[in-house]
């Protein structure tokens, strides 16, 4: 598996695990699952230098909610998706 094949899986579980904490909480704060963002962010920077989007996407902190947390998530999914060729 490549690395635009392993962002791409990566960015569909955190986002799958963090979307209903946040829905629950969306003011609670991310705490460590930041470092796991940030690491899968700098993967994703790697793997996708050409999509703005990923690029311009900002870090996470511990104090960020979790709301933030899944709109960047969002926002990574989205541009990742847009890679994708559909077959009808």
């Amino acid at each position: 598996m490549g690395i635009k094949e392993e962002v791409k899986s990566e960015v569909v579980t955190l986002l799958s695990t963090l979307k209903p904490l946040a829905e629950r909480n969306p003011d609670g704060p991310v705490r460590g699952a930041s470092e796991d963002f940030n690491h899968l962010l700098a993967r994703a920077q790697e793997a996708y230098p050409e999509l703005k989007a990923i690029q311009q996407t900002s870090q996470l902190f511990n104090h960020d909610t979790l709301a933030t947390a899944v709109t960047r998530l969002a926002i990574i999914h989205g541009a990742i998706l847009s890679t994708t060729t559909f077959v009808a």
